[in-house]
């Protein structure tokens, strides 16, 4: 049912499309229609046609007169592209894609705007996806430092974005760091639901446990440092008992 839906809709689309064009020639009312028939597509599970789709609406996005306005149409655009690269599997495609809308938005918007912030927490959120950690946390880190340079108080997005940040940089290895931001998120639950909220005891729980691993680790490594010491302290008293050589030759 749901697929003769799309079905139907895709042909909807495509005869508004036809009129469209007759209108209007290749202007943004077009690109809009290239760019639903790429989400009907999408729907369906043809991510080939939805590119092709969108591929021809980035075409005639490019083509109308530049603008601020026109720019951010164009930043969406390589946005909704990478989503199909990446669900075809074509990975360094839908980064190469979703870079280029940063780029637009940083070149829209002054250094400290928040959908800059959204845009490079995006970015980051697409390397945390394939598991590239290192590109993961700077474009967290990038993002993040916008929202608190502008000032920005706790809300979803930031709850979202230094949750995402704790999470990388624990899965790089350093615990002790990713606590902080763990415990910044509980604080974030705390100041936007109050105690009793599922969200503030999810956080409550994340933090708890990874103070729990922090502190098996610290202990694991202060027993490993006495026992280190403990072997080189009895191997330097076997050096001191262990009798020195005395020359055996006779003096002549």
């Amino acid at each position: 049912m749901v697929c003769s839906d799309f079905a139907k809709a895709k042909e909807s689309l495509e005869v508004a499309l036809a009129i469209h064009k007759k209108l209007y020639g290749d202007w943004n009312e077009v690109a809009d229609d290239y760019g639903l028939l790429a989400a009907v597509a999408s729907a369906l599970g043809d991510q080939n046609e939805a590119l092709h789709a969108l591929t021809r609406a980035l075409e005639i996005n490019t083509r109308v007169p530049s603008s601020p306005e026109q720019e951010l149409i164009v930043a969406a655009r390589y946005a909704s592209i990478s989503d199909v690269w990446l669900a075809l599997n074509r990975h360094i495609d839908a980064i190469n894609f979703l870079t280029r809308s940063v780029e637009v938005y940083r070149n829209v918007y002054d250094s400290l705007h928040p959908a800059l912030a959204a845009a490079q927490a995006r970015l980051g959120g697409l390397f945390q996806s394939l598991g590239r950690w290192q590109p993961a946390r700077a474009n967290y880190k990038k993002a993040l430092d916008i929202y608190q340079q502008s000032g920005g108080d706790a809300s979803p997005d930031m709850l979202q974005l230094v949750g995402s940040l704790g999470s990388v940089i624990s899965n790089m290895g350093n615990s002790d760091v990713a606590l902080s931001y763990y415990n910044h998120a509980w604080n974030i639950c705390l100041s936007l639901y109050g105690e009793s909220h599922p969200k503030t005891a999810e956080w409550k729980q994340k933090t708890m446990d990874l103070y729990a691993l922090v502190q098996k680790k610290n202990a694991e490594y202060e027993q490993r440092k006495r026992r280190e010491a403990e072997e080189k302290e009895r191997a330097a008293a076997a050096n001191r008992d262990r009798p020195k050589k005395h020359n055996q030759n006779a003096e002549l």
